[in-house]
């Protein structure tokens, strides 16, 4: 049997809650039951042409979420939990922030992959050269990160 790495492992046991209708959920200020929506893999060809439109390596472990799921909604209550973009909205979404300032010169190696919490999550693509370095930043809309 193949050994599963972490997102894998995550991502199935994630799956196995949803088809046990775990999926009753509290937050901070809500508590409902959670709308999940994985979606279908993408082919490896759409990583290798992304990569090479954008001139760089992603991460082995979102390469693994893409290979399992090309985007997720997580944790959906009343419209709010965590979007991860499909890929191909990963270049819409990064190139119309470029566009619109949103992610300025400050933030050129910056990948916008979903939103959470009236923010979005990015990859530092600098950062994410080598699995040891953090590379995963959430940006408020007023244009901090953490």
């Amino acid at each position: 049997m193949k050994e599963m790495n972490q997102i894998e492992a995550v991502l199935d046991v994630l799956s196995q809650k949803i088809n046990h209708g775990s999926t009753f959920i509290q937050r901070r200020y809500d508590t409902g039951v959670a709308q999940f929506n994985l979606n279908d893999p993408v082919t490896e060809q759409a990583i290798q042409s992304f990569e090479k439109q954008f001139k760089l390596t992603l991460p082995s472990e979102y390469k693994t979420f893409l290979r399992l799921h090309d985007g997720a909604e997580l944790f959906m209550i009343q419209g709010l939990g965590i979007e991860l973009y499909s890929l191909e909205k990963v270049i819409e979404m990064t190139i119309q922030a470029k566009e619109d300032d949103l992610i300025h010169e400050d933030y050129d190696h910056f990948l916008m992959i979903g939103e959470m919490n009236e923010g979005y999550v990015l990859i530092q693509t600098e950062d994410a050269k080598t699995d040891e370095t953090p590379y995963m930043h959430w940006m408020f809309h007023e244009l901090s990160t953490e």
